[in-house]
């Protein structure tokens, strides 16, 4: 080697110029090492390698054997040299250990500012062969900056024409044309399913010819066969790395800080979904014909649908009181129409013609995905509010134009449909609504990419299938699985609302797919691994439910069997033997991932299943008019009778009861024993809790269908009966269900309620559905509605009071922060989720549960006040006083509504409406209580006008700040302005939001500023130190405390007329 005295060899690492030579390119003694080994390294390779071994000659991955210790000599020497030139850190990872004997230089990272690229197509064929030879034993990825590094350095290259047709396939915006009405279900569901077994008409079908160009790279020369070589082998690594996934947020104590950088992850995965994406493009450039490839590409696209759609507001949240429990009504007929609302009876043909009528008319009105090119929804990043700004103007210069523009050359859609979209969301743009205008771009990013995601998986099917040139068989019941739970979740989580005819064409759609993977998993199980046959099972029942969802509207005929009992007596068959085969596999050892908590139980998945959906049946056929009722229920019967969970004595004996009732009595109480099963087999199994409290509050009505129209699910249950059901006391069946619900409920929580997310190793498509956040949400939305009604009909105020508290303390979800946040341009929620106007409607589940618990205590209020004016027993002071103290609570349950009555809300048309017909619990309750006391009138009459109501609101509020002084702390009817706390929080970027207020006769006007201070160095986090802030004549001290960051923030409220900037300074302690 070379030997230098008296120089160190960083210097000679970094020197540019040289006794013999001088270069202006790279470093001269790097260069030098690097081209003198790697000429050696090609030699020996070329000269002395395996000729068996895959690759071979020079592109080896292993040298040959009898010069592998010199061969790491030479690597360790290389890694050195690379490293000073182009800034990369590779580390040795053969399969083979290095002996201890060896003379290995030192690894060293350079120290230079400025990194090079490599000079030539030959130096970066080198270093890629350099990389490829270090980590040939895959125990470690490469570094991404050391692949990126070489395809610097290669040439350019003109996009394939084979690339352009694939990109021109999957990206073009086709809208599908609505089917016919008069088309028949079965003829839909056998043309779509005959579509995924060819090619989409629009795939270039000539792409998958061996002899086609393959890609832009020329090959007439040594150095271009390298360049193609190289740059194939990168593409074929980045396409075979790991899907980007969503990270974990930072666990900081302060919100703020924590929200924000939820958003920035966002956007980094974003970024790395569309990254991945076309490295995945570019392999496919090379190897049109491989399914596993076009599927990479499908699952890529579900990460960015997954990430968005947590992140936006459902049109479904999954709950609905009235499937909860029975309400009060004051006459049979009065419930029966209501009942009929939701459960209308058409006969058969009539209905599937009206629900194709329907879909074909909502088709004509929905909204469509706007530009040509559906790449703009995959290059650009939902969750930056500034990408979204920016994105305004590329999709303009699609749709800012006449309707006859776009009306050449459109292929399927509706064009004027898709000019009206672009108009609605450029008109909430430009109004400075951004919050309603960041959530329908939104669902247009989810259908967008929804339609390339399928393309992906199409074409990933049909190569996989049989049938296909370029089969690969084992891949095709996963693609199948895959395609039919993506079916299924576009009915769970709806991106826009569906019609019967589009859920029930999914639903089959889905089912189609799990039959086809069903029947290659039993043909040869071994093969498929984690492919379970109960899973399929399992998934093919939940869509047969689905379909006889769309079909309860059908009339019930004597002697006619309805499309919706056969459908849900397959989904109830498919319960049967997932269940059976389930117990079987963990009998043998197979079903190991169980985790409390979510999805992820087993065989009491597909138990819980099967009879909660006998409990839907049951529910259903009560529901139906006087004259269909009992031909539902035997109905009804014969589905529920044919699945017991344990087969009760008088049915074991042939003593089955003869009555109706009795018999429905059986089967709910066998019900019910599976749902205690679940929860005793499983501590933390809470879907069953819910399934129970409901089957509890609507024992009334399995009792008498004619009875309990007064009372509801309050009503009671003979003893006879309630003995035979776990957990109904003889008392009010609704206190029977409270006592069960509140188990979720038991304690504070982060969550709120006991329900948690777990993800297994290996996902079943239940679990992968069922395992996101948008899932979590919806079912702590529907837990916590069921829990306030619960508390509600039992009168349990102050659960609710309390309840409340635990919202306050509640993180803010992930939909709600996205909508405020885009009123603050993408910045944070300028309010905490808890101080906002709770009378202007805003998603998010903390909201519903404030607003939802706040106008449950209301309505208790309400009838409070109601009983103690109808009670002629209690003396006239006790009345009084207990009125008094409900005018207070009342007042409190208003003041939460963080809406002053001198609030320019109460002016608009929408609340005018409520406040005259007594839809604001919160108002009615406080006006209800200021007239018992004051005995104005009836506490119940009704005052159809809104300026006599506002007037008696008015009176109340200040009636009641003046007796509940201390509940009127933080509202004030005559002064809006309130000081504002000075608070530590995490500075979040380093520009401050502007809040003017309107001036006062007797202040000066001001301005809310944010500033930023350092925290003093030394300081342990919670200790207290000061910071003056003076600005012109204005000085003025803040105590602060030490965070866990460098940097505090706080607001305060400075002089508007002030000239100067706001200067801070640290005071001494």
């Amino acid at each position: 080697g070379l030997v230098f005295s008296l120089c160190d060899e960083t210097e000679f690492s970094s020197m540019k110029t040289f006794i013999v030579a001088e270069t202006n390119h790279n470093c001269f003694l790097p260069s030098l090492v690097v081209m003198v080994l790697t000429d050696l390294s090609d030699f020996v390779l070329m000269q002395y390698g395996e000729a068996d071994s895959s690759p071979s000659g020079i592109w080896a991955e292993e040298y040959p054997f009898g010069f592998r210790s010199a061969g790491i000599q030479l690597d360790v020497i290389l890694h050195k040299a690379y490293s000073s030139l182009y800034g990369i850190n590779l580390s040795l990872q053969q399969n083979y250990s290095v002996p201890k004997d060896l003379a290995v230089p030192s690894a060293t990272h350079s120290t230079l500012q400025n990194k090079f690229t490599p000079e030539s197509v030959k130096a970066a064929a080198q270093l890629y062969r350099c990389i490829m030879r270090a980590y040939s034993g895959g125990r470690r990825t490469i570094p991404p900056g050391a692949l990126e590094c070489v395809l610097s350095a290669l040439p350019r290259v003109k996009e394939s024409s084979r690339m352009t047709a694939i990109k021109k396939f999957l990206f073009l915006n086709e809208q599908e044309s609505p089917c016919d009405p008069k088309e028949a279900d079965s003829e839909i569901l056998t043309a779509a399913s005959e579509n995924f077994e060819k090619m989409p008409p629009s795939f270039p079908s000539w792409v998958l010819q061996d002899d086609t160009d393959l890609s832009g790279d020329a090959m007439d020369s040594d150095t271009d066969d390298e360049a193609f070589i190289v740059r194939k082998g990168i593409c074929k690594y980045f396409n075979e790395g790991n899907l980007p996934r969503l990270g974990p947020n930072d666990s900081s104590k302060n919100e703020v800080a924590e929200i924000v950088t939820e958003r920035e992850e966002a956007f980094k995965t974003e970024k790395a979904v569309h990254k991945k994406f076309f490295h995945i493009m570019d392999a496919l450039d090379y190897e049109p014909g491989s399914a596993d490839k076009w599927y990479r590409a499908g699952l890529c696209l579900c990460l960015k649908i997954d990430t968005i759609m947590d992140r936006l507001t459902q049109l479904h949240q999954g709950y609905t009181a009235a499937d909860f429990y029975v309400k009060k009504f004051n006459s049979r007929r009065e419930r029966q129409i209501y009942f009929s609302k939701s459960n209308a009876s058409l006969t058969p043909p009539d209905f599937l013609v009206q629900q194709h009528n329907n879909y074909f008319s909502q088709a004509e009105m929905s909204e469509t995905i706007l530009g040509c090119d559906l790449s703009l929804y995959l290059e650009n990043q939902w969750s930056s509010f500034t990408c979204l700004s920016n994105m305004m103007s590329q999709l303009s210069l699609d749709n800012d134009k006449p309707i006859e523009r776009n009306l050449e050359g459109s292929k399927g859609g509706n064009v004027a449909s898709q000019y009206s979209s672009w108009r609605l969301i450029q008109s909430k743009f430009e109004a400075g609504n951004n919050s309603e205008w960041q959530l329908i771009l939104g669902r247009m990013f989810v259908m967008a990419l929804q339609v390339i995601r399928e393309r992906c998986f199409h074409v990933a099917y049909v190569l996989s299938s049989n049938h296909s040139e370029h089969k690969n068989e084992s891949m095709n019941p996963e693609i199948s699985e895959s395609l039919g739970t993506m079916f299924y979740s576009d009915i769970s989580f709806p991106v826009k609302v569906l019609t019967d005819v589009e859920m029930r064409k999914k639903a089959r759609l889905a089912q189609w797919f799990f039959q086809h993977a069903l029947g290659a998993v039993v043909q040869d199980s071994n093969n498929y691994e984690d492919l379970f046959e109960y899973e399929l099972l399992f998934m093919i029942g939940k869509c047969q439910e689905k379909v006889a969802k769309t079909l309860r509207q059908e009339k019930l005929i004597i002697g006619v069997s309805r499309l919706y009992e056969k459908a849900m007596k397959g989904a109830l068959e498919s319960y049967q033997k997932s269940l059976a085969s389930a117990k079987s596999h963990e009998r043998d050892g197979k079903v190991i991932d169980i985790q409390g908590g979510g999805s992820s139980h087993g065989s009491l998945e597909m138990l819980y299943r099967l009879h909660a959906s006998r409990l839907k049946v049951l529910m259903s056929a009560i529901r139906k008019s006087e004259g269909e009722r009992e031909m539902a229920e035997v109905e009804a019967l014969r589905l529920t009778e044919a699945y017991w969970f344990e087969r009760p004595n008088e049915v074991s004996e042939g003593s089955e009861p003869k009555d109706i009732r009795d018999r429905i009595w059986v089967v709910l109480s066998d019900i019910v024993e599976s749902m205690v099963y679940c929860r005793r087999e499983q501590a933390f199994f809470h879907r069953s809790v819910y399934r129970h409290a409901q089957a509890l509050n609507w024992a009334p009505l399995f009792h008498d269908p004619n009875g309990s129209v007064e009372e509801g699910s309050l009503d009671s249950v003979p003893a006879y009966k309630s003995c035979r059901l776990r957990g109904l006391n003889s008392d009010s069946c609704a206190r029977s269900a409270e006592a069960i619900l509140s188990t979720l409920f038991d304690k504070k929580r982060a969550q709120l309620c006991a329900v948690w997310v777990t993800t297994p190793a290996s996902p079943s498509p239940f679990e992968d559905i069922n395992d996101s956040l948008r899932k979590f949400d919806r079912l702590r939305w529907k837990y916590i509605g069921s829990f306030v009604d619960c508390m509600r009909l039992c009168r349990r105020r102050a659960l609710l009071e309390n309840f409340i508290k635990w919202c306050h303390a509640s993180r803010r979800d992930l939909p709600s922060f996205y909508f405020d946040s885009a009123a603050e341009e993408g910045g944070a929620p300028h309010e905490l989720h808890f101080r906002g106007n709770l009378l202007i409607e805003k998603p998010g589940l903390i909201y519903f549960a404030i607003r939802y618990a706040n106008k449950a205590v209301a309505d208790i209020i309400c009838d409070e006040v109601i009983e103690y004016m109808k009670n002629k027993g209690i003396e006239e002071s006790e009345r009084k006083t207990s009125i008094t103290e409900l005018l207070g609570e009342a007042f409190r349950c208003f003041s939460r509504l963080n809406c002053p009555v001198d609030d320019s809300f109460w002016q608009c048309s929408k609340c005018k409406s409520k406040v005259r017909s007594g839809n604001i619990s919160e108002v009615e309750a406080l006006c209800n209580a200021f007239r018992a006391l004051h005995d104005i009138g009836s506490s119940q009459a009704y005052i159809n006008s809104w300026e006599e109501k506002m007037l008696l609101l008015r009176t109340a509020v200040k009636e009641a700040s003046r007796l509940f002084p201390s509940y009127a702390v933080g509202y004030d009817c005559s002064k809006r302005k309130r000081k504002r706390k000075v608070t530590g929080h995490v500075s979040i970027n380093n520009t401050s939001t502007k809040h003017f207020h309107k001036s006062d006769d007797t202040e000066e006007a001001t301005v809310s500023k944010d500033i930023v201070v350092k925290v003093p160095k030394g300081l342990a986090e919670g200790e207290l130190f000061y910071a003056v802030v003076k600005c012109d004549d204005f000085e003025r001290e803040v105590a602060l405390r030490a965070v866990g960051t460098r940097k505090v923030m706080f607001r305060l409220d400075v002089p508007k007329s002030a000239s100067s900037e706001v200067k801070v300074t640290l005071k001494q302690n």
